[in-house]
């Protein structure tokens, strides 16, 4: 299974895992309560453009949530 990887820098986004052999990216969303959602069919590609955004909510938004298919996981 993939590792989790924290963002400390984010201020939207908590952490995530990605699982390059389904292509499914997990995202912990900071806030208040924080929430879980999985993206599904997410590449590499956009895994790196993650990892590299100067900003990584607002690359999610427009580069991952618009694109995938997702669904928040239930606590």
């Amino acid at each position: 299974m993939a590792q989790r990887v924290f963002l400390k820098e984010s201020s939207a986004v908590h952490s995530y895992r990605y699982d390059p052999d389904t292509k499914v990216l997990t995202l912990w969303w900071k806030g208040s309560p924080p929430k879980a959602y999985l993206y599904f069919g997410v590449t590499k590609e956009e895994i790196a453009g993650l990892v590299s955004a100067p900003s990584v909510g607002a690359y999610v938004n427009a580069m991952i949530k618009k694109f995938h298919n997702y669904l928040e996981v239930p606590k």
